[in-house]
Order: C-alpha cells, then structure tokens, then sequence
C-alpha cells in the first residue's frame, strides 16, 4: 500500500510541477506558491503545537524537525514520521482538509477543464440529434466556418496529439476556442474511432500536405455505415488532376460511404466573384429587352491583372460565363487580356490551353502592373469593361483599382457613366483581408468606392458555400439529368452524384450556374426562396419553362458553348479520331470489347482529347461515326449528343427541382 501512496504523490507531485511552471509563464507562480507555503507552514505549526501539548510523543526528536517531517509526511506517506499523530486531534483533521483542498484545486486546474471538455465533446457528438462536425486541427478558417454552424449543428475541434500539454488550456488553439464558445479534444485523424462517425470532417489548415494525408487516414480508417463528407483544403500550387484522382479512388474504394470535396480557396473566391458580379453585367453588354430575347449583343473584353492560381482562375471561370450567341455571329465576341510582370506565370495555361487563346481571344503581355510602361499601354488600348485586379498583395490591389478608376473615369467617361447609372463596376480588387476590405468601405464610404473590393478569406470560408447549399442541389440534379433527362427520383439522383467524378461535379455545377444566365436572357431572375411563397414560385417557373421553349435551340448552342469552353481553359483538346484508330479503342487491353462512346474523355501522348468538342451544328456528324464502329461490334447505341444539351436547358428542370425562388425581372 505504501507503493501505491508513493506512485500516486509521485504523480501529483509532477503534475504540480508541470502547474506550476506553467504558472511562471503565464505569471500566476505567486498565488501558488504563497498558497502552498501558507499551508505548510500551517501544518507545521500545528505538528509543532501538538508536539509540546503531548498529543506525539516526541521520543528526544526536536519539537520544530518532527513538525516539518510530519508536515511533508502528509504528501508522502511512505518516507515516514518519527510519530504518528493522534487520529482525534482536530489539527491534524484540519490541516489534512487544507492540503486535500489545496492538491484538489491543481488537480482541478490540470486535468479538469480538458476532462470535463472531454466528456461534453463526446456527449454533445453522440446524444445530438442534429448533424454534427469535426475541424481537424485550429485555424482561422476552420473557425470561420464553425462559426456560421455552430448554431445549426453540433460542433468539435480535434487538436492534435503532438501539441497536447498537461495543461491543456495554456496553447493559443484553446485559449481562443474557449473564448469563441467551442468543445475540443486531443485526437489524430483514423485512431479516435468516437470522432470519425461525425456527419462532416473538416481539413482546413495552411499545409495543404498535412489536410491531404490526415483525410486519407481517416477515410481509411472509417468501416462505418452512415455516410460521411470530408472537406480537404489543398493548396494553390497542389496539382488538380492528382487531387482529383486521390478522391475519386477513396470515393469509390468506400462505395458511397464517403465524399470527399476538395476546396481550392480560388475556386471558392471564382464562384462567389462571378455569383454576385456575373459577366452579363459587364457595362456595354445589351440583353433583354435591349437585345431580343434569348440573345445578347456587345462585346466582352476583359483585362486580368495577376496571373498566380487565383488569376488563372478568375479568367478560366469567365470564359465559361461569358458563353451566349448573338443574331448575327451566332456567337457574342470577346476578348481576354492577361498582364504580369513574371512571364513564366503565363506558361502553362499558353502552352496547354491553344485552342482557348485562339477561340477567345486570349493574350498575355508582360509588364509590371502600374510601372510607366504599363499606363503607357493601357491609355493607349481599347477601354475594357470588366477589370480584375488580383495580384498577391492586397495593397497593390487597392492602389492600382484606385488609379485605374481614375484614369477611367477621366479618358472613358461615357462608359464610366453609363455603368454607375446601371449600378454596375468597371473595375474590382481582390482583397483576401477582411480588415482591408473594411478600410476600403469606410474610407470611400458606403457604395461610394470606385472599385469593388471581391474574395475576403472571412467571406470565402463559410458554411454557405462550403455545405450543401440550393446551387449544390442544382448540380447533383444537372448530373443526375445529364444521364437521364426523365429523371424524377432523388435517391437515385444521389446515388449518381456519389458516383460522379470530381472533374463532372466541377462541370454540373458550372452548368447549373449558367443556366440562371439563360433565366436573365428571357427576362427572370433567382431570388431568395424565402421572399416567394410556393404558389406564387410554381406559376412563375411554368411561366419561364414556356418562354424557354421558344428559345430551345438557342439556349442549347449557348449550353453547348459553356461546356466547350469548360474543357478548353482546362487544356483539353478537339479529338477528330479516323475510323482505324475508333475502331482499336472499342477493345480493351484484355480482348474484351467496349462501347464506344464520344464524349468520353482520353489521354493520349501526354494530352487530354474530347471528340465532342466540335460546333453544335456537327454533333450529328460525331454521333454517326461512333454508331458505324458500335454497330461493327455488335455494342449499344449511344444518346445523341444534341440531345443530351436540349436536356440540360429544357425547363430548367434543375434549378426548380433544388427549391430556387424565381420572378420576373424588372425592365
């Protein structure tokens, strides 16, 4: 038993240790120690007073050296007393209440916040009905986003296990989760078996490695039934395709027990620019009623300063929007302006994305953002009506906008004026700090800034756009109607959705967001759900589907044009295979026979080819051929191609059925 005291004072001696070191940094060693001293030195007196009362035997010791030995006695038993004290004096009973008090109050400091966080975590994870979510590791972004749910959900931080501490709540992580409201635990991703049933797991820390590989431990570590989301963040330099393939091949290894969804911050950044600043309200372009219905006139030239991975972005998902026909050229003009000062930024979108650049009008100049050569040049060039300002320095930003707003607003006055009587921008800034952005507000004041600030890292990372919101719905249908225009069932539109590869989410979701473009081409706008009632939302969907049908045609040359445009900027290119090499792809390398199917998209010699992208008028001529080499090896037919972009336009089947409140537009 004497054993056991000691292992037990051997533990509570380190772990006041460790408190009170802790202590000294955090500059609170005083109270302790003086509380410690005062407590001995109580003891001590009254071992001294009990002594020369008679209640111990002294036995010729020393009064005071018998008072301290029986005083450190009580925190360790085993070394000894030369005499027992009496179990009825009420010094000893009192003293005794004291010190277990006292090592209470560390024991309670050291292990109690984290024990009793420990147990509301787990208990919060599992009585909770509602979903809950698990943010693996502490970072300003994963609490951004745990803020916008928390109120909705169920929500725990898995700290890591190497910067646990005896004293857990002595790290910054803690500290500012206390202060935010939030439970957390020590854990490692595919070793807390308790955690990884959660509904979602959040990966959302700076090292884009570090989020990677603890998803896969995780995913392969989870044997568990209920499907699961996963959230991977990766970094700007990480390489989409392999990303891309790493969550395919868990998605499929897991049969849809897990969903993996890669977030790029600038592909966030991308969607939300173009969701509230779509390139249909770039000044100089008429559409409906200005330009006949379903059609659009003018020009889109667009200058992209900054060409890192945000840039890239920004211009590939403008291309795509920008996508509509007009009565004449059957196709709306543009041109794509790109400038930075590091030509080798431009090196793999030009060598890999010919048929983009030549298709729209793509072109890089190299020159230094607001050196003399770069206002030179754009003084002397065409006005442009959508400027995108996105180098890596948010105050190089702000100071170029504010310039360029200047040198607009004096040498291109009627289109200045033209588009702040329409409420629309000429130039905007990214601007990745929220405290930034906030200047820029207050100092122009409301609405008064001659740019627009877009892509605030506060605005990006939140629940809205990360979860499954109305535009994600839109997309699981526009898959789920892609391989069957009838389709009604939402399970099975799930169940295809699961199944879909990363790069055809990318692709639904796309189309989904253009087909409110075809909505504005006929005089109808989205709205919030919430500002409509049921009734009134139906009639006005069987109203638009209606007008929809008299601009068919149009609308799938328009859809057909995205979905080129989408592979284009991607760096696939037009396949125009010859019969002999169709013929040798219908067999397998194991002498089986496929089908042959022409939008299936293949890799040969290092490049990415899609036969289908050809001009709508020549589907036809694509379909024919495949269906002579299917019908020489006895394999089915496939869809039409035509077909398959008629289905995606025709009654916006899609946007209705993810519950999108719609009205007519005012003129």
């Amino acid at each position: 038993m004497a054993y056991f005291y000691d292992i037990v004072a051997l533990l509570i001696s380190i772990g006041m240790f460790v408190f009170l070191f802790n202590c000294i940094i955090r500059r609170r060693i005083l109270i302790f120690v003086c509380a410690g001293f005062a407590i001995l030195l109580f003891g001590c007196i009254v071992y001294l007073i009990c002594g020369k009362s008679g209640i111990c035997d002294n036995s010729g010791t020393h009064p005071l050296a018998q008072a301290i030995n029986q005083t450190l006695s009580s925190f360790w038993p085993s070394r000894g007393g030369y005499d027992r004290p009496y179990r009825d004096s009420w010094c000893y009973w009192f003293f005794h209440l004291l010190a277990i008090m006292y090592v209470g109050v560390v024991l309670v400091a050291i292990l109690g916040k984290s024990l009793c966080n420990w147990l509301l975590a787990r208990c919060r994870l599992f009585m909770h009905k509602e979903e809950t979510n698990v943010f693996w590791d502490f970072c300003d972004e994963a609490r951004w986003v745990a803020s916008t749910i928390k109120d909705k959900s169920s929500v725990v931080f898995a700290l890591r296990e190497g910067s646990r501490v005896l004293v857990g709540d002595t790290t910054v992580a803690v500290s500012n989760l206390l202060k935010d409201g939030f439970r957390w635990v020590y854990a490692s991703p595919g070793r807390t078996k308790w955690l990884s049933s959660a509904d979602r797991h959040f990966f959302l820390g700076a090292n884009g490695h570090e989020n990677v590989s603890g998803a896969r431990e995780l995913v392969e570590s989870y044997h568990g039934k209920s499907p699961i989301k996963v959230f991977v963040r990766i970094s700007a330099m990480a390489d989409d395709d392999v990303l891309y393939s790493w969550a395919d091949m868990l998605n499929k290894d897991k049969r849809g027990r897990v969903e993996i969804i890669v977030v790029r911050e600038e592909s966030i950044v991308s969607t939300m620019f173009l969701q509230t600043h779509p390139m249909l309200d770039c000044p100089g372009i008429k559409r409906f009623p200005d330009a006949p219905k379903g059609f659009v006139a003018g020009r889109f030239r667009t200058l992209v300063i900054g060409f890192g991975a945000q840039g890239e972005r920004l211009l590939a998902d403008s291309v795509c929007d920008a996508q509509f026909v007009d009565e004449s050229n059957r196709q709306i003009p543009m041109e794509f302006v790109v400038v930075d000062k590091d030509e080798s930024s431009f090196g793999w979108f030009r060598a890999n994305c010919v048929e983009a650049c030549r298709r729209y009008g793509i072109r890089f100049e190299k020159m230094e953002a607001g050196a003399e050569a770069f206002w030179t040049w754009l003084k002397g060039d065409a006005a442009f009506n959508r400027i995108i300002v996105c180098t890596k320095d948010d105050r190089e930003n702000i100071s170029l906008a504010h310039d360029i707003s200047r040198l607009y607003k004096l040498r291109h006055w009627k289109l200045w004026r033209d588009s702040n009587k329409a409420g629309r921008t000429i130039v905007y800034a990214r601007v990745r700090n929220a405290l930034i952005s906030q200047y820029v507000s207050e100092t122009y004041g409301p609405d008064k800034a001659p740019f627009l600030p877009f892509g605030s890292m506060k605005e990006i990372y939140n629940a809205k756009f990360l979860l499954e919101n109305k535009w994600w719905r839109a997309g699981i249908w526009v898959n789920a109607l892609y391989r069957n225009p009838n389709e009604e069932d939402e399970k099975k539109a799930a169940d295809n959705w699961l199944g879909a590869s990363s790069f055809d989410r990318e692709s639904s979701f796309a189309s989904a967001f253009h087909q409110r473009n075809l909505l504005r081409l006929i005089g109808y706008e989205i709205v919030n759900a919430s500002a409509v009632n049921d009734e009134n939302n139906t009639a006005v969907w069987n109203a638009a589907s209606e007008e929809e049908r008299l601009h068919q045609d149009t609308f799938s040359r328009i859809e057909h044009l995205r979905w080129m445009a989408f592979h284009f900027v991607r760096g696939i290119e037009s396949w125009r295979p010859p019969v002999e090499e169709l013929r040798a792809l219908v067999h397998s390398d194991d002498g089986s026979k496929q089908q042959a199917k022409p939008n299936m998209l293949l890799k040969t010699s290092e490049r990415h080819v899609h036969a289908a992208l050809r001009d709508f008028d020549d589907l036809p001529e694509v379909d024919t051929l495949f269906d002579m080499v299917n019908r020489e090896n006895n394999q089915e037919l496939h869809g039409r191609l035509q077909d398959y972009d008629k289905a995606l336009t025709y009654g916006f089947k899609a946007l209705k059925k993810a519950d999108m409140g719609i009205c007519k537009a005012k003129t």
